[in-house]
This record gives C-alpha cells, sequence and structure tokens, in this order.
C-alpha cells in the first residue's frame, strides 16, 4: 500500500495575496476636463459589499483588489447628475476601464445604465477562455472536474499519465505539462506531489493531485465563482511559467441565504458496450460514478458585512477492467512432467482468442478497481470597511484508489489560506488619456 499525505498551510500579506482584478478610469465633464474628488462607488451585487474612491486632480480613479462577481458602479459629485453603470461582471485577473462622463444638474439625478456588455481591457493582451458559474453548474462535465472545463478551451490538451512517477495534469499549446500556474483566489496552488519511484517529492510545479490524479481537491465544483485559463500572452508576475494559467476564484456568502444539494451518476446499465468487449463477446463492464453533495452559504448573524459559504462534496468509484494474461497454451500443459503440472494449475487456462505470440495462451479477466473522495471547505468574508477586505478559506479533502495491481493509494490535502488587503491612501496618476468614449448620461 502506497500512502501520500499533503498538508499545505498559507498565510500571506495583502500584497502576495489579492486578487489581481481591478477597475480604474476617467471621470470627465461636458468640456472634457477632469473632474476631481468626485466619488465613484462601487457594490458587489452578489452580497451588497461597497468600495469607495475619490478622483485624483486629474479626473482617475483605481479601485484595486477587487472580488470577481457583478457589480455596480456609481459617480457622484456636487453639481454634476450622478451616473451609474449597472450589471457588468468583473473576471478573474481582469483590469476593467470605465470612464464617465458627467453633465451639470443636481446631484440627487442619478442615470442608471444597465449593461452585460463587459468592461474594455485595452491594456492587457492576454488570451483565454473565461467560463462563468452558471456554466459550471450546468454543463454535462464526464466526471465534475476541471479538467472537463479545460478541454473547453482551445489550446489546451490533457495529458493522461503513461509512465510510472509521471503526473498526468494538462498542456497549453504544446508547452510541458509541468510548466503551467494554478492559482486559487490569487494563491499559487502548485504545492502538489510528484512521484519518484520508489518514493514522492515536493514540488513546486505540480498542484495538489487527488489519489486517481484528478484535480477534484483543488476546489470542489459548488464551491467555483469563477474559472479562468490564459492560453498566451500572461500577465507579467506568471513570467516563470511558461504554459497556461489557471486562475480559480472560489464562491463566497451572498446578502442572503441560499443552499442546494446534487446528485449525479453513471451507470453501465445507461451505456453500451465497449466495441473491443462486443468483438471478444465480454458484457458490459460495470461502472458505477456517483458525485454528490450540498452546499450553503450567507450572511452570518450579527456580523455586519461577514458571510459564509460552506460546502462538502463526495464522489464513489466502482468499475473495473478488463485485462489480458499471457499463460500456457493447453498444449503446454499437457506436455510437461507430473511435478511441473503441479506448479503450471497455478496458472489460469486460456479462455480468449485474442492475438498473441504462438507460444502463449490469453486468459482474459476482470479486475475490480475504484475511488472515493470527500471535499470540505468553508470561507469567511468580513469587510470592516470601505478600504479592507478579509477572508479565510479552509479545505480538506481525503481521497483513496484501488487500482488493478491491488494497490492502494491514499492521499490527503489541507489547505488553509488567509488574506487581507488594504487599499492605500494614495491618489492614482493619469499616464497616458484614454480615447475610448466615455459613458455619458445621454440617449
Amino acid at each position: 500500500m502506497r500512502i501520500v499525505s499533503t498538508v499545505s498551510l498559507f498565510l500571506v500579506p495583502a500584497a502576495l495575496a489579492a486578487q489581481s482584478t481591478q477597475i480604474s478610469g476617467i471621470v470627465l465633464d461636458s468640456s472634457g476636463a477632469a473632474v476631481p474628488a468626485a466619488l465613484a462607488t462601487l457594490v458587489n451585487q452578489d452580497n451588497g459589499v461597497r468600495r469607495v474612491a475619490r478622483t485624483s486632480s486629474e479626473g482617475v480613479y483605481a479601485i484595486p483588489a477587487v472580488q470577481p462577481g457583478p457589480y455596480k458602479l456609481t459617480v457622484r459629485k456636487d453639481g454634476f447628475r450622478s451616473i451609474a453603470r449597472a450589471g457588468f461582471h468583473l473576471e478573474p485577473g481582469q483590469s476593467a476601464h470605465l470612464d464617465f462622463f458627467l453633465e451639470v444638474g443636481q446631484v440627487d439625478e442619478v442615470i442608471t445604465i444597465e449593461s452585460s456588455m463587459p468592461s474594455l481591457e485595452a491594456e492587457a493582451a492576454a488570451q483565454g477562455l473565461v467560463v462563468p458559474p452558471a456554466y459550471v453548474s450546468r454543463l454535462p462535465l464526464n466526471g465534475r472536474g476541471l479538467l472537463a472545463l479545460l478541454e473547453l478551451s482551445p489550446g489546451a490538451v490533457i495529458t493522461p499519465v503513461r509512465n510510472p512517477g509521471e503526473s498526468g495534469q494538462f498542456s497549453v499549446n504544446g508547452q510541458r505539462a509541468n510548466a503551467n500556474l494554478i492559482a486559487i483566489d490569487g494563491l499559487s496552488a502548485n504545492f502538489g506531489m510528484q512521484e519518484q519511484l520508489p518514493g514522492h517529492a515536493l514540488s513546486g510545479s505540480l498542484p495538489a493531485l487527488s489519489a486517481i490524479g484528478s484535480l477534484h481537491g483543488l476546489l470542489p465544483s459548488a464551491s467555483l465563482q469563477e474559472f479562468r485559463l490564459l492560453t498566451s500572452n500572461g500577465p507579467v508576475e506568471t513570467g516563470r511559467f511558461s504554459g497556461g494559467v489557471l486562475a480559480l476564484t472560489s464562491r463566497s456568502g451572498g446578502s442572503e441565504w441560499h443552499g442546494g444539494a446534487r446528485h449525479f451518476l453513471r451507470n453501465e446499465k445507461l451505456d453500451a458496450n465497449d466495441w473491443f468487449a462486443n468483438r471478444l463477446g465480454s458484457p458490459r463492464a460495470p461502472l458505477r460514478w456517483n458525485h454528490f453533495g450540498a452546499s450553503a452559504g450567507g450572511p452570518v448573524p450579527r456580523a455586519a458585512a461577514t458571510f459564509l459559504f460552506g460546502t462538502w462534496e463526495a464522489f464513489r468509484l466502482r468499475q473495473s477492467e478488463d485485462v489480458n494474461i499471457l499463460v500456457p497454451t493447453l498444449e503446454q500443459r499437457t506436455g510437461f512432467s507430473a511435478r511441473n503440472r503441479a506448479a503450471i494449475a497455478f496458472y489460469p487456462v486460456p479462455n480468449s482468442t485474442a492475438i498473441t505470440p504462438p507460444e502463449f495462451g490469453v486468459h482474459r479477466a476482470r479486475v475490480a478497481t475504484g475511488a472515493s473522495q470527500d471535499s470540505g471547505g468553508l470561507r469567511l468574508d468580513h469587510a470592516p470597511g470601505a478600504r479592507t477586505n478579509l477572508f479565510t478559506r479552509l479545505q480538506v479533502a481525503p481521497s483513496s484508489a484501488l487500482r488493478a495491481a491491488r494497490l492502494a493509494t491514499r492521499a490527503r490535502t489541507i489547505a488553509c489560506a488567509i488574506s487581507t488587503t488594504r487599499r492605500p491612501n494614495s491618489r492614482p496618476r493619469l499616464v497616458s488619456r484614454s480615447r475610448r468614449p466615455p459613458i455619458s448620461t445621454g440617449a
């Protein structure tokens, strides 16, 4: 029996843990002049957390370290009509840019623009795929894991395990499978174990894999808020990785309590038989896959701006593999002496007509295999002020697998992340004025 245990603890400062998602822009008046000291208020429409910023003397505002999600941005200034942009969504690692054009009027007059158009991101040339949470819950993903989502991105190919000591992951644009960066909530998740016969070694280039070599232990599907894979032209902070950049965002509680339960299954009675099994006259191999879980999240009672989200997810896999074993032929069994026949009797008799070397027979057998995993996690968010965010996340994901060679593998991943972000009081400076037309209050 082979036992693998991985324990990872993250205690990181804000500069390293903060999400790189941010939003900035310029506020101008009707003459094209900058509007200083205008108040920009960014509100998360899931939990109501507010972030505020004031424009500099050049009319520039910037709100860094923003949690990905749906937002509403409102700009106010005495002597001007207020303008609000609602219905836009910030993605993980996105540097969004929104400009506003204020017109003279009463500050109580609010013009609201409802639009689901993504914010412009002209400063970044990264290419990749973003999967929103609605797609994660609705797509018929095989195994309900991250590897099934990776196959949706152009340039990404799943790399199965072929040799002992090799870890199966994914390859982006032909790069090595261990050249990818995987980050959860802005923190690197490349803290896994790498098989090196006869043992294991820590690796800074691999994620924490489950006992079957999957990514189920990183983040349960119910806890996945957003999935983003950059396949080329990644940000400068990921320069030491030549492959893809996989950014995962965990889900946080909202302003109201919501929960749910789910169960996905696969059964051999719902599948067609394998072509090779049909050719050899073998029945359908047993396949029992059950993936189930529950999750709930909402505000913490008697705690202002504090939200909790918890999830538990598990899968149970029972299946079998057809293997071909080379055994002595029936003619060879009768040609041995009585003493040798006693030893040959331990070999099973041939029962298959599969193509083999003429000096051997083939015994086809069905070997039972299986795997299981339980993954539980909690995330606690707290916003003590408009300039400070704090969250902590704890996840435990033990797993085990029974292989065809009767070799059992166990893995346990424990991850704890604590992050605090405080926006400095420094004012943003205009480097180059954008030529994009700002949002106007006109028709």
